[in-house]
C-alpha cells in the first residue's frame, strides 16, 4: 500500500515536472520571439557588467554583431558613462 502511494506520488511529480518544463520552454520561446523581432537592442549583463546576452539589433545600432558583444563590457564600446548613470539611477540612464 505504501509502495503504491509512493509510486503514484512519483508519477504525479514527474508529470508536474514535465508540464512545468513545457510551460517554461513555451514562455522562453515567446520571449525569444519578442526580443528577436523588435528593433530595440535588448541585452543582459552579469553582476560584473559583462554582456551575457545581446540581441541581433545591436548590429544596426553599433555595427557590431551580437556574438562580439557577449563577453565584453559596455566600456569596450565607449558607453561606460551611460552605464554608470543607469546603475546609479536604478537602470535609467536619463537621470
Amino acid at each position: 500500500m505504501v509502495t503504491a502511494r509512493i509510486s503514484q506520488a512519483r508519477r504525479s511529480a514527474e508529470e508536474n515536472s514535465r508540464r512545468l518544463g513545457n510551460q517554461v520552454r513555451s514562455s522562453e520561446a515567446r520571449f525569444r520571439n519578442l526580443v528577436e523581432s523588435t528593433r530595440d537592442w535588448m541585452w543582459e549583463t552579469n553582476a560584473e557588467g559583462v554582456f551575457t546576452y545581446s540581441s541581433n539589433s545591436v548590429f544596426q545600432l553599433l555595427g557590431v554583431p551580437s556574438w562580439e558583444v557577449e563577453g565584453r563590457r559596455g566600456s569596450d564600446f565607449g558607453f561606460a558613462v551611460d552605464l554608470e548613470r543607469a546603475a546609479a539611477g536604478g537602470g535609467r540612464p536619463d537621470r
